[in-house]
């Protein structure tokens, strides 16, 4: 920026634009919109229609445009910060400047409570001139503004929050809550928005929480339990108003009916439909809300489990076969379904045999991974160390050929395992297996290293994540 900024919006302005996204906490970054200004709303106001930005009256109403008009798009793509950056000094512009940057780092901010902040400052008297602003935002930074979003969709008594934040979810096309949970982008995201659902006990969420009672991912399908049972315990919701309904002639039915129903009435459809579908038999007469929710966990935990060990002996068998490629997915696929598997410790040898089969062809990146599951599922056993020693071996293979020092990498496959004849050659100068080799270099298909502490685990953690995701798209 080319001018100076003396005030103490100036100092906010600067320390905000120093720290690199993240740095400040959502807390400083609240209480920077919340500090007392040096300028009047009025005059705050007045920079920003200086620069063209599209500024709600005193009541929160904007400006009707056509959707589509150039004003609309114009307003649409003003950069406001680029804006007022040339405009020249003027009561408040520092106060603007310095408001717009902190809207602009929360944004940045990979964290849902930094969405619940943009929103909350939107609709406080000193955030609502941004309340434009603020909208573009929360967008841009979806899918983490999400959780607040849906939270203030349905608001009972905020009416205008409520639907400011169902228009954000519109334009973001993520108001129908099936379309919200498949986009999210992470296990973490899907979470914290059935966790909204719960909150609000969302009617529309009703079916597409069930549909995740029974995911790939342990977490999300043990909040998306949490949440069902929000839905069908507890007091009886509120009923749904009723009116009086017009019949094909014209004429009315006798008495008022429910315009629509309730979260719980819409729960027992659903489960109903559900339990049919995955029985093939209607749910038993008189079987209560809270049983049959149960029962169908039940049934989805054995399906899960039969799964999961009948994969555990195809990998068994395919092992004893020396068909460690095989075994290594087979071994992958119960992991995925149970991380914690009880017998997951006999998964070691195949993954290690499978790490020493990509050794040999030189495949440093894939046989880091594999030796890396070998120690991850038996972490304490007899072989974890050579495992290890293996990996960062592997690791310090892929770090010389993208012309890095492999030198601490070796260091650690040594002291992990001090009989490993390849690190040993490498550190002192006989080095095999340094050969070029085409098949070492391809890109690898996802992140190899994790840090020295923890990072056996990390990478186990990490493909679980990456097959879980490929299953549920």
């Amino acid at each position: 920026m080319s001018r100076l900024l003396p005030t103490c919006a100036a100092a906010v302005l600067l320390a905000v634009a120093a720290a690199p996204a993240g740095a400040a906490t959502v807390a400083e970054m609240e209480a920077t919109l919340a500090r007392e200004r040096d300028s009047t709303e009025a005059e705050r106001r007045a920079v920003l229609v200086e620069i063209g930005a599209d500024v709600p009256d005193a009541k929160g109403r904007f400006q009707q445009t056509k959707r589509g008009s150039e004003e609309a798009t114009a307003e649409e793509d003003l950069d406001w910060l680029a804006a007022l950056t040339k405009l020249a000094p003027m009561p408040g512009l520092d106060d603007v400047i310095a408001d717009v940057e902190t809207i602009r780092a929360l944004a940045a901010t990979p964290d849902a409570d930094a969405g619940r902040a943009i929103l909350d400052f939107a609709f406080t008297d000193l955030g609502l001139v941004y309340r434009d602003e603020c909208g573009r935002y929360l967008r841009n930074m979806s899918p983490f503004s999400l959780p607040a979003l849906i939270v203030a969709s349905q608001a009972t008594k905020s009416t205008d929050k409520a639907r400011y934040a169902r228009y954000q979810l519109e334009r973001l096309d993520r108001e129908h809550p099936l379309k919200a949970l498949r986009y999210a982008g992470s296990d973490a995201m899907r979470i914290a928005i059935l966790k909204a659902y719960l909150e609000v006990h969302h009617r529309e969420a009703v079916p597409a929480v069930l549909n995740v009672v029974d995911d790939v991912s342990p977490a999300v399908r043990a909040q998306a339990r949490e949440t069902w049972m929000g839905y069908v315990l507890g007091p009886a919701p509120p009923e749904a108003p009723k009116k009086k309904l017009q019949l094909p002639g014209g004429k009315l039915t006798d008495e008022p009916q429910p315009l629509y129903l309730n979260y719980r009435q819409l729960a027992k459809l659903e489960i109903d439909r559900r339990w049919e579908e995955v029985t093939g038999e209607k749910p038993p007469r008189g079987l209560g809300l809270v049983d049959q929710s149960e029962q169908l966990f039940a049934i989805f935990d054995q399906r899960r489990a039969e799964r999961r060990d009948a994969a555990f002996a195809r990998g068994t068998e395919l092992a004893g076969q020396q068909s460690f490629a095989e075994a290594a997915a087979e071994f992958d696929a119960v992991l995925v379904e149970d991380p914690s598997y009880e017998n997951r410790a006999s998964m070691a040898p195949g993954y290690f045999a499978y790490g020493d089969e990509l050794k040999k062809q030189k495949k440093w990146r894939a046989a880091a991974i594999a030796y890396g599951k070998a120690n991850a599922v038996d972490a304490s056993g007899p072989n974890a160390q050579v495992a290890l020693g293996a990996q960062f071996y592997a690791q310090g293979r892929v770090a010389q050929k993208a012309g890095e020092d492999p030198t601490r990498l070796f260091e650690l496959a040594l002291e992990h395992d001090p009989s490993h004849k390849g690190a040993a050659a490498a550190l002192a100068g006989d080095d095999p297996d340094a050969a070029d080799d085409p098949q070492s270099l391809d890109r690898p298909r996802w992140l190899l290293y994790a840090g020295v502490a923890g990072g056996t685990l990390a990478l186990l953690l990490l493909l679980l994540a990456l097959l879980r995701s490929g299953r549920t798209r």
